[in-house]
This record gives C-alpha cells, structure tokens and sequence, in this order.
C-alpha cells in the first residue's frame, strides 16, 4: 500500500476502494444483467426526459407516498431521485462500454422543501470521467423552477460482461 508520510496516496484510497467495493460484485458468475429501467425507478416513477453523452433530465412527481410528517417529500426519496439520474448520466458518458456504475459516496443539501404534488425535475451531469472513476453533480428543481436539492457523487466504473 502505497504511502506519503503516514497517509495514504488518493490512488492508493481509490485501489482499495475499488477492491472493496467489487468484492461482492466480481463473485458473481456470470454478471447479472441489469434490468431497464431498474425497479428502483419504477418505484419513484421516474421518466427521462432528455438524454446526451454525459448527461440526463429526469422527472418525478412528488406523490402523497413520499410525503414525511411535515407533509413535504421525504429527503431520502429526493436523494434516491438524484442518485438514479446521476447514475443513468454516468451510463450515458461511457458510450459504447459496458459498466456498472457504484457510487462511492453521495452527498446531497437540500435547499428548500419539495411540495407534494409539484413535479420534481432532476439533471445530473458528468463532471469529469476516465476509465474507473466519474465525477458526477446533478440539481433539483420543482415545476416553479425553485431549486429543491443538489447533489454530488464518485462513482467507480466497473466492466461487466454480455
């Protein structure tokens, strides 16, 4: 393991972040393959709306479901909402490899509260990708163009096969 004066190098954190976090995922023969649109977006009702390299738009109605006692949207579902469109943008920047793309990290500030029954409107964007590591931020915003939450993420690059 690499080391600078009793710390770590990043690369040495990123190697064994990696190897850590595919411990589980590389056991599996063969890789599974991934379902379009994944469950969890069912779940959320979330519906693309644009799509480019490195980038995607999702949208989502702030249903009664997802309501908490202070009766706006729940911050977790608004993360969950941010966390698939980041993730989808990462998919889209990598063109014609085949990845799964895990988030090392998810970090998100809510800004204002999200009404229920407001349309919630999602991009995220790549902010810089290479072969195993992507940089990734997306925002938040209801049908009145308020900014609800933004939010930030590493996400590593995994290759997987079929």
């Amino acid at each position: 393991m690499a080391e600078t004066g009793g710390y770590m190098t990043t690369e040495a954190v990123l190697d064994a972040t990696f190897v850590a976090m595919t411990q589980g995922i590389t056991d599996q023969k063969p890789f599974p393959v991934p379902q379009v649109p994944p469950p969890c977006d069912l779940t959320l009702g979330l519906s693309l709306m644009e799509k480019d390299v490195g980038r995607c738009v999702w949208k989502m109605e702030g249903d009664e479901r997802f309501s908490n006692p202070a009766g706006v949207v729940q911050g977790g579902f608004i993360a969950a909402m941010i966390d698939s469109a980041m993730g989808a943008a990462v998919i889209t920047s990598v063109e014609s490899r085949k990845i799964f793309a895990t988030n090392t990290d998810l970090n998100v500030r809510f800004l204002k509260p999200a009404r229920i029954g407001k349309e919630l409107r999602c991009e995220a964007k790549v902010i810089s990708s290479g072969k195993t590591v992507a940089f990734v931020e997306a925002m938040v915003l209801d049908e009145d163009e308020r900014m609800i939450a933004t939010g930030s993420s590493t996400y590593l690059l995994i290759e997987r096969s079929g």
